[in-house]
């Protein structure tokens, strides 16, 4: 399934209380000092100027609201032989809150549901084209460093069951060298040439296939998979 979630804050300009210009939306506040301590601050340029929590998120509560539904989708589907991945892509100008917006929602998910797992990955304008797998080993990088906490012992072992193939193996470590901790020891004797493994774009991509199913399997929850600044991949 592919969903579309545009981040547009045109429709929010006439909304009451909203003023160009601002991050966030003016209330009332009931500790105005946390907000402007113009009678504290040291520097004439910071008197009187508005501040904002840095950890908390305005006016995106429909956007959250629908990925939110999306997540809670997947969980009820899990159980069924339909369940599938589903695809979300954010839109929206640079800046608009794309990515802390994401942030905020596996903050929010993982307050109601400890086992959340969430990794991500940031293509570069610079750096995409000479490494069209840099998200994606990032992302990599960071799932390996989050499934090999105590608290996920038992997915681990049982990734490291699952994930017997060595072709596989040595296909996802010579292009992701970061993920080798999740096989179990390596037997040469049962390999493949290593110099005829993974030499096409097609054997990566069967190879990452198969091993990022055997850990969604392998996994009690959804597993959240960000790419942000998808417009560089190519």
């Amino acid at each position: 399934m592919r969903a579309e979630v545009v981040v547009d804050d045109s429709r929010r300009l006439g909304d009451e209380g909203f003023i160009s210009g601002c991050w966030g939306t003016l209330a009332e506040q009931l500790d105005e000092a946390y907000y402007d301590d113009r009678s504290d601050a040291d520097d004439d340029l910071e008197k009187g100027r508005i501040k904002f929590p840095q950890d908390k998120l305005y006016g995106r509560d429909t956007e959250l609201e629908l990925l939110r539904g999306l997540y809670n989708d997947i969980i009820q589907e899990r159980s069924s032989s339909s369940a599938a991945a589903q695809v979300v892509f954010l839109g929206g100008y640079s800046g608009v809150g794309k990515s802390a917006m994401v942030a905020d929602l596996v903050r929010q998910l993982s307050e109601d549901d400890k086992s959340v797992v969430c990794t991500w990955g940031k293509y570069s304008k610079l750096q995409s084209a000479a490494a069209p797998f840099s998200a994606t080993s990032d992302a990599l990088g960071h799932l390996v460093l989050e499934l090999t906490k105590d608290k996920h012992a038992h997915h681990l072992e049982s990734i490291r069951e699952k994930l017997c193939n060595d072709e596989t193996r040595m296909a996802m470590t010579s292009t992701f060298p970061s993920v080798a901790p999740l096989f179990k020891t390596f037997d040469p004797a049962n390999s493949s040439d290593p110099a005829t493994v993974a030499t096409s774009t097609n054997e990566v991509k069967e190879a990452f296939t198969d091993f990022i199913n055997c850990i969604c399997k392998c996994l009690e929850c959804p597993l959240i998979w960000f790419l942000d600044d998808l417009q560089w991949s190519d």
